[in-house]
Protein backbone atom coordinates (compact mmCIF):
# COMPACT_ATOMS: atom_id res chain seq x y z
CA UNK A 1 0.00 0.00 0.00
CA UNK A 2 2.85 2.40 0.70
CA UNK A 3 4.82 1.85 -2.50
CA UNK A 4 2.94 3.44 -5.37
CA UNK A 5 4.94 5.16 -8.08
CA UNK A 6 5.72 8.29 -6.07
CA UNK A 7 6.94 6.27 -3.02
CA UNK A 8 10.20 4.48 -3.79
CA UNK A 9 12.10 2.61 -1.06
CA UNK A 10 15.54 4.10 -0.52
CA UNK A 11 18.55 1.88 -0.96
CA UNK A 12 21.09 3.45 -3.32
CA UNK A 13 24.22 5.25 -2.21
CA UNK A 14 23.17 8.47 -3.95
CA UNK A 15 19.91 8.43 -2.00
CA UNK A 16 21.89 8.62 1.25
CA UNK A 17 22.51 12.27 0.43
CA UNK A 18 18.91 13.24 -0.31
CA UNK A 19 17.44 15.63 2.23
CA UNK A 20 15.03 14.16 4.76
CA UNK A 21 11.55 15.58 5.32
CA UNK A 22 10.07 15.06 8.78
CA UNK A 23 6.46 15.51 9.88
CA UNK A 24 4.62 15.42 13.19
CA UNK A 25 6.66 16.15 16.32
CA UNK A 26 9.90 15.11 14.58
CA UNK A 27 9.70 18.18 12.31
CA UNK A 28 10.99 20.29 15.21
CA UNK A 29 14.73 20.95 14.91
CA UNK A 30 15.19 20.42 18.66
CA UNK A 31 13.40 17.07 18.55
CA UNK A 32 15.33 15.94 15.45
CA UNK A 33 18.65 16.87 17.09
CA UNK A 34 17.72 14.95 20.25
CA UNK A 35 16.89 11.86 18.18
CA UNK A 36 20.04 11.87 16.04
CA UNK A 37 22.33 13.04 18.85
CA UNK A 38 23.92 15.96 17.00
CA UNK A 39 23.18 19.28 15.31
CA UNK A 40 21.17 19.20 12.09
CA UNK A 41 20.72 21.77 9.36
CA UNK A 42 17.13 22.76 8.68
CA UNK A 43 16.48 23.51 5.00
CA UNK A 44 12.95 24.90 5.30
CA UNK A 45 9.30 23.95 5.27
CA UNK A 46 7.80 21.88 2.45
CA UNK A 47 4.71 19.89 1.55
CA UNK A 48 4.89 16.11 1.10
CA UNK A 49 2.79 15.16 -1.93
CA UNK A 50 0.27 12.30 -2.08
CA UNK A 51 0.29 11.44 1.61
CA UNK A 52 -2.10 11.55 4.53
CA UNK A 53 -1.45 11.36 8.24
CA UNK A 54 -2.86 8.67 10.46
CA UNK A 55 -2.74 8.43 14.23
CA UNK A 56 -1.83 5.24 16.03
CA UNK A 57 -2.19 4.19 19.63
CA UNK A 58 0.08 1.51 21.09
CA UNK A 59 -2.55 -1.17 20.40
CA UNK A 60 -2.42 -0.25 16.67
CA UNK A 61 1.35 -0.81 16.47
CA UNK A 62 2.41 -4.15 15.03
CA UNK A 63 3.44 -6.89 17.42
CA UNK A 64 5.15 -8.96 14.70
CA UNK A 65 8.88 -9.62 15.08
CA UNK A 66 11.32 -10.27 17.88
CA UNK A 67 11.47 -7.69 19.26
CA UNK A 68 8.38 -6.22 17.69
CA UNK A 69 7.87 -2.46 17.44
CA UNK A 70 5.23 -2.85 20.16
CA UNK A 71 7.77 -4.62 22.44
CA UNK A 72 10.29 -1.80 21.99
CA UNK A 73 7.75 0.96 22.58
CA UNK A 74 6.25 -0.65 25.67
CA UNK A 75 9.57 -0.13 27.42
CA UNK A 76 9.79 3.61 26.76
CA UNK A 77 6.30 5.11 26.41
CA UNK A 78 3.20 5.38 28.54
CA UNK A 79 0.84 2.86 26.89
CA UNK A 80 -2.26 4.79 27.97
CA UNK A 81 -1.26 8.12 26.45
CA UNK A 82 1.00 7.07 23.53
CA UNK A 83 -0.06 8.46 20.16
CA UNK A 84 2.03 8.37 17.01
CA UNK A 85 1.59 10.06 13.66
CA UNK A 86 2.46 8.10 10.56
CA UNK A 87 2.30 8.97 6.88
CA UNK A 88 0.75 6.67 4.31
CA UNK A 89 0.33 7.05 0.57
CA UNK A 90 -3.00 8.34 -0.66
CA UNK A 91 -3.06 9.71 -4.17
CA UNK A 92 -6.86 9.55 -4.35
CA UNK A 93 -7.70 11.84 -1.44
CA UNK A 94 -8.77 15.43 -2.02
CA UNK A 95 -6.87 16.28 1.18
CA UNK A 96 -3.70 14.48 0.10
CA UNK A 97 -0.44 16.14 1.11
CA UNK A 98 1.02 17.08 4.47
CA UNK A 99 3.42 19.70 5.78
CA UNK A 100 6.92 18.92 6.92
CA UNK A 101 10.38 20.28 7.61
CA UNK A 102 13.29 19.49 5.31
CA UNK A 103 16.62 18.62 6.96
CA UNK A 104 20.12 17.92 5.64
CA UNK A 105 21.12 14.73 7.49
CA UNK A 106 24.32 12.73 7.24
CA UNK A 107 24.13 8.98 6.58
CA UNK A 108 24.98 8.42 10.27
CA UNK A 109 22.14 10.72 11.39
CA UNK A 110 19.74 8.92 9.03
CA UNK A 111 20.79 5.59 10.57
CA UNK A 112 20.00 6.91 14.06
CA UNK A 113 16.66 8.25 12.84
CA UNK A 114 15.91 4.86 11.23
CA UNK A 115 16.59 3.21 14.60
CA UNK A 116 14.27 5.68 16.36
CA UNK A 117 11.53 5.07 13.78
CA UNK A 118 11.98 1.30 14.31
CA UNK A 119 12.86 0.68 10.66
CA UNK A 120 14.83 -2.52 11.47
CA UNK A 121 11.82 -3.83 13.40
CA UNK A 122 9.51 -3.11 10.45
CA UNK A 123 7.26 -0.35 11.82
CA UNK A 124 8.35 2.44 9.46
CA UNK A 125 10.39 2.41 6.27
CA UNK A 126 12.52 5.15 4.76
CA UNK A 127 11.33 5.99 1.27
CA UNK A 128 11.67 8.67 -1.42
CA UNK A 129 8.87 11.16 -1.97
CA UNK A 130 8.23 14.36 -3.89
CA UNK A 131 8.17 17.51 -1.77
CA UNK A 132 6.97 20.95 -2.82
CA UNK A 133 8.73 24.12 -1.67
CA UNK A 134 6.71 27.31 -0.99
CA UNK A 135 7.88 28.69 -4.37
CA UNK A 136 6.37 25.65 -6.15
CA UNK A 137 9.67 23.87 -6.84
CA UNK A 138 9.37 20.07 -6.60
CA UNK A 139 12.28 18.07 -5.18
CA UNK A 140 12.98 14.45 -4.22
CA UNK A 141 13.53 13.80 -0.54
CA UNK A 142 13.27 10.96 1.91
CA UNK A 143 10.78 10.44 4.70
CA UNK A 144 9.50 7.65 6.90
CA UNK A 145 6.15 6.02 6.10
CA UNK A 146 4.32 3.25 7.87
CA UNK A 147 5.37 -0.04 6.33
CA UNK A 148 3.36 -3.10 5.41
CA UNK A 149 -0.10 -3.55 6.76
CA UNK A 150 -0.76 -0.78 9.21
CA UNK A 151 -3.64 -0.06 11.49
CA UNK A 152 -4.66 3.41 12.50
CA UNK A 153 -7.01 4.87 15.05
CA UNK A 154 -8.00 7.65 12.66
CA UNK A 155 -6.90 9.82 9.77
CA UNK A 156 -5.47 13.12 10.99
CA UNK A 157 -5.82 16.42 9.15
CA UNK A 158 -2.59 18.24 8.39
CA UNK A 159 -3.68 21.19 10.53
CA UNK A 160 -3.68 18.86 13.55
CA UNK A 161 0.12 18.72 13.37
CA UNK A 162 1.04 21.32 15.92
CA UNK A 163 4.34 22.37 17.39
CA UNK A 164 4.85 20.77 20.77
CA UNK A 165 5.34 23.07 23.72
CA UNK A 166 5.55 22.94 27.48
CA UNK A 167 4.90 19.62 29.20
CA UNK A 168 3.91 17.90 25.94
CA UNK A 169 7.33 18.69 24.45
CA UNK A 170 9.14 17.78 27.69
CA UNK A 171 7.39 14.37 27.72
CA UNK A 172 8.46 13.67 24.14
CA UNK A 173 12.07 14.66 24.84
CA UNK A 174 12.10 12.40 27.94
CA UNK A 175 10.75 9.48 25.92
CA UNK A 176 13.47 10.06 23.28
CA UNK A 177 16.08 10.01 26.05
CA UNK A 178 14.60 6.77 27.48
CA UNK A 179 14.64 5.21 24.02
CA UNK A 180 18.25 6.28 23.37
CA UNK A 181 19.24 4.90 26.79
CA UNK A 182 17.47 1.61 26.05
CA UNK A 183 19.52 1.11 22.87
CA UNK A 184 22.75 2.39 24.38
CA UNK A 185 23.10 5.62 22.36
Amino acid sequence: MNNPENFQPTSSVEAEYLPHVAYGPVRSQEVMERIVGSEVRMLGHVGIKDTVLVEQSLSDVTDVGDPSPQDVLEGVVNPDSFRSLGAVSNQDSQESGIGGTLFALTPEQKARLDAYELVPEGWFERTQVDVVHPNGEVQRAETHVLSGEYQASRQVKDEEQHPLAGEEKAKLLRSIDRYNDSIGQ
